[in-house]
């Protein structure tokens, strides 16, 4: 904590006073930064609706928030590259769940 307080100039004391807000906040009210919200809909990619749910439900998101980034997504990056990236790492999740299953 000393250390990241030293690199953005803040003291000790108020930067765990700011991870202690954050924290205290439902995750509903926490901020999603755009790299997490691209990771949110990576790791979720490959996942059926259900599993979508309960990863929405374990995370504070909405379904319709994670459709929205995913559009966000597909938006900013072009529509082609992004669905190819989207897709692809869904593949990759895909074969490495199978993978794991096969050797358990």
């Amino acid at each position: 904590m000393e250390v990241v307080a030293q690199q953005i100039g803040v003291r000790t004391g108020t930067l765990e006073r700011w991870r202690d807000e954050a924290l205290s906040r439902p995750a509903r009210e926490r901020a999603w930064i755009t790299a997490a919200r691209f990771d949110a809909v990576l790791s979720t990619a490959s996942m059926d609706e259900m599993s979508k749910s309960a990863w929405c439900r374990a995370n504070g998101v909405y379904t319709q928030e994670l459709d929205t980034w995913r559009q966000s997504a597909t938006a900013a990056l072009g529509e082609s590259a992004a669905a190819s990236m989207i897709d692809g790492a869904s593949r990759n999740l895909t074969r490495a769940a199978m993978q794991r299953t096969r050797f358990g």
